[in-house]
């Protein structure tokens, strides 16, 4: 995150000493409190440096990751075509009901190793 968004994210959350948002229900304060980063970090990077448009694709390095489940989220609402890398099986499994909820063809792609 840049200086000049860090400074506009601090004026936000000062003025955010109000309790104007209601807690997500199962989610502690730390962990409530981590959601907008993942949003601005992706936000930052794909739409205001990439400038990813409706109809482009994507490919998400790590899309079972924090940031790259909203990255897959994100960019799947805004019109584009997203695909995901996954390392590990487990991952897949817990990717493929997120894509399947968002798009009839879900696009993952495990990255094996060389052996």
């Amino acid at each position: 995150m840049r200086a000049d968004q860090r400074r506009r994210l601090c004026r936000i959350l000062r003025r955010a000493g109000r309790p104007d948002v209601a807690d997500p229900a199962g989610l502690s304060f730390s962990e409530a409190a981590a959601i907008p980063e993942t949003f601005f970090t992706v936000w930052a990077n794909v739409f205001q440096l990439g400038k990813l448009q409706p109809g482009e694709s994507i490919l998400v390095h790590g899309g079972a990751s924090g940031i790259g489940t909203t990255a897959v989220q994100l960019c799947h609402a805004l019109g584009m075509t997203v695909y995901a890398t996954v390392g590990q099986d487990e991952k897949i499994a817990a990717l493929r009901p997120m894509l399947r909820r968002l798009t009839t063809k879900p696009m993952i792609l495990p990255r094996k190793s060389a052996s």
